[in-house]
Protein backbone atom coordinates (compact mmCIF):
# COMPACT_ATOMS: atom_id res chain seq x y z
CA UNK A 1 0.00 0.00 0.00
CA UNK A 2 1.36 3.30 -0.78
CA UNK A 3 2.40 6.07 1.65
CA UNK A 4 -0.61 8.32 0.48
CA UNK A 5 -3.04 5.30 0.55
CA UNK A 6 -1.92 4.43 4.52
CA UNK A 7 -2.05 8.81 5.09
CA UNK A 8 -5.80 9.08 3.57
CA UNK A 9 -7.26 5.72 5.38
CA UNK A 10 -5.32 7.45 8.81
CA UNK A 11 -7.33 10.33 8.34
CA UNK A 12 -10.84 8.41 7.55
CA UNK A 13 -9.78 6.35 10.78
CA UNK A 14 -9.49 9.54 12.67
CA UNK A 15 -12.52 11.10 11.45
CA UNK A 16 -14.46 8.12 12.69
CA UNK A 17 -12.50 7.91 15.50
CA UNK A 18 -12.03 11.74 16.93
CA UNK A 19 -14.57 11.22 19.97
CA UNK A 20 -14.52 8.34 22.14
CA UNK A 21 -18.11 6.96 21.61
CA UNK A 22 -17.06 6.81 17.78
CA UNK A 23 -16.03 2.35 17.50
CA UNK A 24 -13.57 1.80 15.08
CA UNK A 25 -15.09 0.82 11.38
CA UNK A 26 -14.72 -2.77 10.81
CA UNK A 27 -12.33 -4.60 8.55
CA UNK A 28 -15.14 -4.54 5.56
CA UNK A 29 -16.03 -0.97 6.18
CA UNK A 30 -12.51 -0.32 6.43
CA UNK A 31 -11.62 -1.39 3.09
CA UNK A 32 -15.14 0.27 1.14
CA UNK A 33 -13.71 3.54 3.21
CA UNK A 34 -9.97 2.97 1.20
CA UNK A 35 -11.84 2.14 -1.85
CA UNK A 36 -14.51 5.47 -1.58
CA UNK A 37 -11.57 7.45 -1.10
CA UNK A 38 -8.97 6.14 -4.33
CA UNK A 39 -12.03 6.20 -6.52
CA UNK A 40 -12.75 9.99 -4.82
CA UNK A 41 -9.07 11.05 -4.87
CA UNK A 42 -9.09 10.76 -8.96
CA UNK A 43 -12.27 12.26 -9.86
CA UNK A 44 -14.46 9.19 -10.13
CA UNK A 45 -17.76 10.72 -8.00
CA UNK A 46 -19.97 7.86 -8.97
CA UNK A 47 -17.69 4.64 -8.23
CA UNK A 48 -16.39 6.62 -4.80
CA UNK A 49 -20.65 6.76 -4.14
CA UNK A 50 -21.31 3.61 -4.70
CA UNK A 51 -18.17 2.44 -2.24
CA UNK A 52 -19.26 4.90 0.25
CA UNK A 53 -23.02 3.78 -0.25
CA UNK A 54 -21.48 0.10 0.58
CA UNK A 55 -19.76 1.07 3.80
CA UNK A 56 -23.45 2.71 4.64
CA UNK A 57 -24.85 -0.35 4.34
CA UNK A 58 -23.02 -1.90 7.05
CA UNK A 59 -22.65 1.69 9.34
CA UNK A 60 -25.36 3.85 8.38
CA UNK A 61 -24.04 6.63 10.40
CA UNK A 62 -20.49 6.34 9.97
CA UNK A 63 -18.82 9.70 9.70
CA UNK A 64 -16.15 9.15 7.34
CA UNK A 65 -18.56 8.15 4.38
CA UNK A 66 -21.45 9.99 5.43
CA UNK A 67 -18.43 13.05 5.34
CA UNK A 68 -17.33 11.71 2.05
CA UNK A 69 -20.73 11.44 0.45
CA UNK A 70 -21.55 14.61 1.70
CA UNK A 71 -18.55 16.69 -0.25
CA UNK A 72 -19.39 14.58 -3.45
CA UNK A 73 -22.71 15.73 -3.05
CA UNK A 74 -22.43 19.58 -2.41
CA UNK A 75 -19.60 19.68 -5.45
CA UNK A 76 -22.56 17.78 -7.72
CA UNK A 77 -24.92 20.66 -6.40
CA UNK A 78 -27.27 18.67 -5.24
CA UNK A 79 -27.07 20.43 -1.82
CA UNK A 80 -30.44 18.59 0.09
CA UNK A 81 -28.74 15.07 -0.34
CA UNK A 82 -25.28 16.44 0.66
CA UNK A 83 -26.99 18.28 3.44
CA UNK A 84 -28.81 14.56 4.47
CA UNK A 85 -25.38 12.92 4.96
CA UNK A 86 -23.82 15.27 6.64
CA UNK A 87 -26.31 15.73 9.19
CA UNK A 88 -26.71 11.59 9.44
CA UNK A 89 -22.87 11.89 10.16
CA UNK A 90 -23.50 14.62 13.08
CA UNK A 91 -26.45 12.40 14.46
CA UNK A 92 -23.37 10.62 15.84
CA UNK A 93 -20.59 12.72 16.12
CA UNK A 94 -22.43 16.07 16.84
CA UNK A 95 -19.16 17.89 17.33
CA UNK A 96 -16.85 16.84 14.31
CA UNK A 97 -15.12 19.90 12.77
CA UNK A 98 -15.16 18.73 9.16
CA UNK A 99 -18.89 17.83 9.43
CA UNK A 100 -19.76 20.81 10.92
CA UNK A 101 -18.27 23.10 8.36
CA UNK A 102 -18.76 21.15 5.43
CA UNK A 103 -22.52 21.40 6.39
CA UNK A 104 -22.22 25.15 6.95
CA UNK A 105 -20.47 25.84 3.33
CA UNK A 106 -23.18 23.57 1.84
CA UNK A 107 -26.11 25.66 3.72
CA UNK A 108 -23.87 28.94 2.76
CA UNK A 109 -23.77 27.79 -1.39
CA UNK A 110 -27.31 26.91 -1.11
CA UNK A 111 -28.47 29.97 0.46
CA UNK A 112 -29.46 29.14 4.06
CA UNK A 113 -27.52 31.77 5.80
CA UNK A 114 -28.90 31.21 9.42
CA UNK A 115 -28.37 27.86 9.34
CA UNK A 116 -24.48 28.37 7.67
CA UNK A 117 -23.98 30.70 10.35
CA UNK A 118 -25.31 28.18 13.57
CA UNK A 119 -22.73 25.37 12.24
CA UNK A 120 -19.85 28.27 11.50
CA UNK A 121 -20.52 29.57 15.40
CA UNK A 122 -20.32 25.53 16.40
CA UNK A 123 -16.89 25.28 14.87
CA UNK A 124 -15.16 28.40 16.01
CA UNK A 125 -16.48 26.23 19.46
CA UNK A 126 -14.62 23.45 18.66
CA UNK A 127 -12.00 24.61 17.28
CA UNK A 128 -11.44 28.37 18.41
CA UNK A 129 -8.37 29.06 16.27
CA UNK A 130 -9.97 28.18 12.88
CA UNK A 131 -9.48 31.31 10.41
CA UNK A 132 -11.75 30.12 7.96
CA UNK A 133 -14.55 28.99 10.09
CA UNK A 134 -14.38 33.00 11.42
CA UNK A 135 -13.94 34.39 7.69
CA UNK A 136 -16.66 32.31 6.63
CA UNK A 137 -18.96 33.72 9.49
CA UNK A 138 -17.79 37.45 8.16
CA UNK A 139 -19.37 36.13 4.57
CA UNK A 140 -22.42 35.60 6.60
CA UNK A 141 -22.45 38.67 7.88
CA UNK A 142 -21.67 40.44 4.29
CA UNK A 143 -24.37 38.34 2.95
CA UNK A 144 -26.84 39.64 5.37
CA UNK A 145 -26.36 42.84 5.37
CA UNK A 146 -24.98 42.60 8.68
CA UNK A 147 -21.17 44.56 8.33
CA UNK A 148 -20.91 44.97 11.80
CA UNK A 149 -20.78 41.44 12.29
CA UNK A 150 -18.50 41.16 9.25
CA UNK A 151 -16.11 43.05 10.37
CA UNK A 152 -15.33 41.44 13.92
CA UNK A 153 -14.74 37.92 12.30
CA UNK A 154 -12.61 39.39 9.45
CA UNK A 155 -10.69 40.56 11.61
CA UNK A 156 -10.27 37.63 13.42
CA UNK A 157 -9.37 35.22 10.75
CA UNK A 158 -6.78 38.23 9.45
CA UNK A 159 -5.10 37.34 13.33
CA UNK A 160 -5.38 33.67 12.60
CA UNK A 161 -3.94 33.90 9.20
CA UNK A 162 -2.41 36.88 8.09
CA UNK A 163 -2.09 35.58 4.14
CA UNK A 164 -5.28 35.00 3.31
CA UNK A 165 -6.40 37.76 0.41
CA UNK A 166 -10.27 37.57 0.73
CA UNK A 167 -10.63 38.05 4.47
CA UNK A 168 -8.85 42.08 4.18
CA UNK A 169 -10.94 42.15 0.50
CA UNK A 170 -14.04 41.63 2.17
CA UNK A 171 -13.43 43.24 5.48
CA UNK A 172 -12.68 46.35 3.54
CA UNK A 173 -16.25 46.10 1.57
CA UNK A 174 -18.29 45.71 5.02
CA UNK A 175 -16.14 48.74 6.61
CA UNK A 176 -16.66 50.72 3.39
CA UNK A 177 -20.79 49.80 3.17
CA UNK A 178 -20.96 51.33 6.81
CA UNK A 179 -19.24 54.57 5.57
CA UNK A 180 -15.94 53.79 7.27
CA UNK A 181 -14.14 54.79 4.04
CA UNK A 182 -10.49 55.00 5.87
CA UNK A 183 -10.49 51.56 7.64
CA UNK A 184 -12.04 50.21 4.46
CA UNK A 185 -8.42 51.51 2.73
CA UNK A 186 -6.01 49.97 5.29
CA UNK A 187 -7.71 46.60 4.46
CA UNK A 188 -7.49 47.63 0.91
CA UNK A 189 -3.72 48.52 1.21
CA UNK A 190 -3.23 45.14 3.45
CA UNK A 191 -4.64 42.96 0.85
CA UNK A 192 -2.67 44.80 -2.03
CA UNK A 193 0.41 43.28 0.06
CA UNK A 194 -0.70 39.84 -0.88
CA UNK A 195 -2.32 40.68 -4.23
CA UNK A 196 -1.39 43.47 -6.58
CA UNK A 197 -2.93 41.99 -9.98
CA UNK A 198 -6.70 41.97 -8.62
CA UNK A 199 -8.45 45.40 -10.28
CA UNK A 200 -11.30 45.65 -8.19
CA UNK A 201 -9.09 46.50 -5.04
CA UNK A 202 -8.14 49.78 -7.02
CA UNK A 203 -11.33 50.68 -8.33
CA UNK A 204 -12.69 50.28 -4.90
CA UNK A 205 -9.67 52.53 -3.44
CA UNK A 206 -10.92 54.71 -5.73
CA UNK A 207 -14.27 55.12 -4.62
CA UNK A 208 -13.55 55.07 -1.12
CA UNK A 209 -10.79 58.08 -1.63
CA UNK A 210 -13.59 59.66 -3.65
CA UNK A 211 -15.70 59.76 -0.50
CA UNK A 212 -12.68 61.34 1.41
CA UNK A 213 -12.70 64.16 -0.95
CA UNK A 214 -9.15 62.95 -2.39
CA UNK A 215 -9.67 63.54 -5.96
CA UNK A 216 -6.30 63.11 -7.08
CA UNK A 217 -5.89 59.58 -5.35
CA UNK A 218 -9.18 58.36 -6.51
CA UNK A 219 -8.57 59.51 -9.71
CA UNK A 220 -5.16 57.18 -9.73
CA UNK A 221 -6.95 54.21 -8.39
CA UNK A 222 -9.75 54.30 -11.03
CA UNK A 223 -7.33 54.55 -13.74
CA UNK A 224 -4.88 51.48 -12.61
CA UNK A 225 -7.84 49.48 -12.60
CA UNK A 226 -9.01 50.47 -16.14
CA UNK A 227 -5.32 50.15 -17.17
CA UNK A 228 -6.35 46.64 -15.62
CA UNK A 229 -8.47 45.92 -18.35
CA UNK A 230 -11.18 46.35 -15.68
CA UNK A 231 -14.35 47.50 -17.90
CA UNK A 232 -16.90 46.77 -15.02
CA UNK A 233 -19.03 49.63 -15.27
CA UNK A 234 -17.99 50.82 -11.75
CA UNK A 235 -15.01 51.74 -12.57
CA UNK A 236 -16.11 54.27 -15.61
CA UNK A 237 -18.76 55.67 -13.09
CA UNK A 238 -16.28 56.20 -10.81
CA UNK A 239 -14.00 58.71 -13.20
CA UNK A 240 -16.92 60.56 -14.10
CA UNK A 241 -17.82 61.60 -10.54
CA UNK A 242 -14.56 62.38 -9.94
CA UNK A 243 -14.16 64.55 -13.10
CA UNK A 244 -17.26 66.09 -12.07
CA UNK A 245 -16.68 67.11 -8.67
CA UNK A 246 -13.05 68.58 -10.27
CA UNK A 247 -15.60 70.58 -12.73
CA UNK A 248 -13.88 68.94 -15.63
CA UNK A 249 -17.96 68.05 -17.21
CA UNK A 250 -16.73 67.53 -20.90
CA UNK A 251 -14.83 64.45 -19.07
CA UNK A 252 -17.60 63.36 -16.96
CA UNK A 253 -19.83 63.18 -19.32
CA UNK A 254 -17.69 61.17 -21.84
CA UNK A 255 -16.53 58.49 -18.53
CA UNK A 256 -20.46 58.35 -18.18
CA UNK A 257 -20.79 57.68 -21.75
CA UNK A 258 -18.17 54.83 -21.12
CA UNK A 259 -20.00 53.53 -18.16
CA UNK A 260 -23.52 53.41 -20.03
CA UNK A 261 -22.10 51.98 -22.67
CA UNK A 262 -20.38 48.89 -20.51
CA UNK A 263 -23.66 48.11 -19.06
CA UNK A 264 -24.70 51.22 -16.69
CA UNK A 265 -28.07 51.09 -16.16
CA UNK A 266 -29.10 53.93 -14.01
CA UNK A 267 -32.58 53.21 -13.82
CA UNK A 268 -32.44 50.10 -11.66
CA UNK A 269 -32.26 49.69 -8.24
CA UNK A 270 -29.08 48.10 -8.44
CA UNK A 271 -27.47 50.76 -9.40
CA UNK A 272 -27.71 51.91 -5.42
CA UNK A 273 -25.40 48.25 -4.59
CA UNK A 274 -21.74 48.13 -3.93
CA UNK A 275 -20.11 50.34 -4.34
CA UNK A 276 -22.03 52.82 -5.34
CA UNK A 277 -24.02 55.38 -2.90
CA UNK A 278 -26.27 58.19 -2.62
CA UNK A 279 -23.65 61.05 -3.45
CA UNK A 280 -22.52 58.84 -6.98
CA UNK A 281 -26.14 58.32 -7.91
CA UNK A 282 -26.80 62.16 -7.21
CA UNK A 283 -23.37 63.33 -9.25
CA UNK A 284 -24.94 61.14 -12.00
CA UNK A 285 -28.19 62.23 -12.16
CA UNK A 286 -26.67 65.94 -12.53
CA UNK A 287 -24.41 64.90 -15.11
CA UNK A 288 -26.83 63.34 -17.27
CA UNK A 289 -29.06 66.48 -17.40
Amino acid sequence: MSLIKVLSLIMLLLLASCHREIKLPSNDETALLEKGFDAYSQGDWEAALESYGGALHINPLSPPANFYSGVIYHLKKDYPSAIGHFDKGLSSDPANFQLLFNRGLTYLESGQIPEARADFLQCVSVNPSSWEAYYYLGMCGIKTGNDHDAVKYLLEAERLNNGYFWSYFICGIAYYRQGSYINALSQWNDALKLRKDFPQLYCYAGYAYFHLNENKNALINLKIAMSMEYSDPSVFTGIAAVYYRMKDYPKAKEYLQKALKAGLNISKESFTDFPYSGTIKQIIMEITK
